[in-house]
């Protein structure tokens, strides 16, 4: 299947906006896979803190492509000290882990010029339980969906709450299974997530070491 990337970089990810009461709804599609990818979803760590100088490092770590990773060793000297300030400035600075799928945005409450595209959706650990339960049900009675099928899955009502700072996405679900009409031209639309995780969009162990220390101050 031919890969339409039309979109710069930064436009092919979905960017969720807040509106002035700390929420933000939308209702969308997850996509199946596509030519060349194995799986419709990928998995990538990655690490998002500020240091002591306010500047944020966000970075994949390198670890997704088996190398060392420049801030996994600094959190590992800084155990080796064994205090607890130390532990607490490695518990602000761990490993994240995010997931990456092809979706089409139905309804965008902010943003209705998002409606009716294709997006590469980042989301965590919250959503892709709800993926995974929704697939791999524990009670038997309930039924499993393929959620990233066109006939036979069903459209994910997105839901985010800033709460002290934070964003919650517990009240986040899954809708009734329902076919999800859609011209054919749609799915020609949607991204390579295996490029995602390719080699060269990995910054090298120097670079990322640099970038640790100016965050570092060091």
């Amino acid at each position: 299947m031919k890969i339409k990337n039309i979109k710069p970089k930064q436009e092919r990810f979905y960017n969720p906006i807040l509106d002035s009461d700390g929420k933000f709804r939308s209702t969308i599609r997850f996509l199946p896979s596509i030519d060349g990818d194995d799986f419709p979803w990928i998995s990538l760590f990655y690490y998002s803190f500020y240091g002591p100088t306010g500047i944020l490092y966000e970075e994949n770590s390198l670890v997704n492509i088996k190398k060392k990773d420049p801030v996994s060793e600094y959190n590992q000297k800084l155990l080796s000290t064994n205090g607890k300030i130390a532990k607490d400035v490695v518990k602000k600075q761990k490993m994240k882990l995010a997931y990456y799928s092809n979706i089409y945005v139905i309804d965008d409450s902010t943003n209705p010029n998002n409606n009716g595209k294709v997006f590469i959706f980042k989301y965590g650990r919250t959503v892709f339980r709800k993926i995974v339960d929704q697939m791999y049900p524990e009670i038997e009675k309930d039924m499993e969906v393929n959620i990233f099928d066109l006939q036979e899955g069903c459209n994910f009502n997105y839901y985010i709450e800033d709460i002290d700072g934070c964003h919650e996405y517990d009240r986040s679900n899954f809708g009734p299974v329902e076919p999800l009409e859609i011209d054919a031209d749609i799915m020609s639309q949607a991204y390579s997530l295996s490029e995602i995780k390719s080699l060269d969009r990995f910054k090298s162990y120097d670079e990322l070491k640099a970038q640790l220390n100016l965050v570092l101050g060091d």
